[in-house]
């Protein structure tokens, strides 16, 4: 946090201004709700971001980008709106984006830390597995440059889930009467985060399925004491996706005339394109080369048998990759690597903390030894990225090598930075 503060002070990159591209249409829904009005055709610059185009068959403009996160940030960012002038954005709002995504990455840290704390796992190894995810993934770069994005919300509200969830894992089973009085708390918490999450964005219902069969997995191996809270947190998970799912789809209804949950018209999903492989594993914005730290935590899982975790993380990607792998833009367009996945740095945070726990001696040093080097790559790339040579859109295998390891990796940069040269 007090990184992430310094750096939207001094702002050691030009992305003037804060809310912009997709983050100026996700934004956007904060004037429609102040005004009631939800076609967006009197605003020539969402079209210009490609946030809204007029449907000919409706005369209306829909905003393609979900209003989850303007609904989560109104009750900041809807006064500062309403005295702005009619405009959709103004220098005050700005500001308080730049603080509202530290403090979502803040809150997405320390849930992370209380969760690994409730699994009794010492503050030390806690902290520094969730340092080396902050720095080693998007997460940072999405709380201060891409503020404005919904990653870095997706990730604390995901942290959150993890948390409830690791709060059922612990709960005490001789205690049936506490259960049943925590199941309507337990359904109505669930809901609020399962809402605010899939009307962030969409395709987080899949994140939302591998929780669920995850939670279901360790009830059913011998904790049958949990099945009603359980249950109750299920139902408020499916009771939130159908009213958000449904709002969606008559909001699509209305301003497209189409029945549809998605509000991309036009963009599709082309099946004869398979970018899987280049969603996870590609120079040019694949997960494990733009993020190494995942491939460190993978192998300490491995190391130290944590095979229920490795399936959360497997459980978590592979839908996700799936999904992105056949979009038309497999990249998500411009963002510091895949933006995709920047939701799961909670999950990798905490699976790479239970994994250091059960890992001793010269095996978690040699560990934490690789977890800094990836950091570091990681930090090459995001410096290349900050200062422009790094295009928005991707690299190239030979841009790669330089950014992470060759002459413009991070430890040249911050040594041409401490001599002025």
């Amino acid at each position: 946090m007090v990184v992430a503060t310094a750096v939207a002070v001094e702002h050691p990159y030009v992305n003037e201004p804060v809310i912009r591209s997709d983050g100026l249409g996700y934004h956007a829904w904060t004037r429609a709700i102040l005004d009631g009005n939800l076609s967006f055709c009197e605003y020539p610059e969402l079209e210009a971001v490609g946030a809204t185009r007029r449907v000919r068959s409706t005369g209306r403009c829909p905003n393609k980008y979900a209003p989850g996160l303007a609904i989560l940030r109104f009750p900041v960012m809807g006064p500062l709106n309403a005295l702005n002038g009619g405009e959709l954005r103004s220098a005050a709002e700005d500001h308080a984006s730049e603080v509202l995504a530290i403090v979502a990455a803040t809150v997405a840290l320390v849930m992370t830390l209380m969760a690994a704390q409730w699994l009794r796992i010492r503050a030390w190894i806690a902290n520094c597995a969730v340092l080396a995810v902050a720095f080693g993934t998007g997460l940072f770069h999405y709380a201060t440059f891409d503020g404005s994005f919904t990653h870095v919300y997706s990730a604390a509200v995901v942290a959150l889930l993890l948390a409830l969830g690791v709060c059922l894992l612990v709960a005490n089973d001789d205690e049936p009467d506490r259960v049943a009085a925590s199941r309507v708390r337990d359904g109505a918490l669930t809901f609020l985060l399962a809402a605010a999450l899939v009307s962030i964005r969409v395709p987080s219902v899949l994140v939302l399925a591998t929780l669920a069969v995850v939670a279901a997995v360790i009830v059913s191996r011998g904790r049958p004491a949990l099945r009603p809270r359980f249950v109750a947190m299920c139902a408020g998970a499916a009771i939130a996706v159908a009213v958000v799912l449904a709002g969606l789809v008559a909001y699509n209804r209305l301003m497209r005339g189409v029945w549809s949950v998605s509000s991309y018209g036009g963009e599709d999903f082309l099946f004869g394109q398979l970018k899987q492989l280049d969603v996870l594993g590609g120079f040019h914005k694949g997960l494990v080369t733009w993020y190494p730290i995942v491939v460190v935590i993978v192998v300490a899982a491995v190391l130290a048998r944590a095979w229920s975790g490795l399936a959360l993380l497997v459980g978590l990607v592979v839908p996700l990759a799936t999904l992105y792998g056949a979009w038309h833009a497999w990249d998500l367009g411009g963002g510091f690597g895949h933006r995709g996945f920047v939701e799961l740095a909670p999950a990798f945070a905490l699976v790479f903390a239970l994994s250091l726990e059960r890992l001793g001696g010269a095996v978690r040093v040699g560990v934490l030894v690789a977890g800094a080097v990836a950091v570091m790559m990681t930090l090459g790339l995001l410096a290349a990225y900050w200062n422009g040579e790094a295009s928005f859109y991707g690299i190239d295998g030979g841009e790669w090598v330089r950014f992470t390891v060759g002459e413009r990796s991070f430890p040249v940069v911050v040594w041409d930075w401490v001599t002025g040269r």
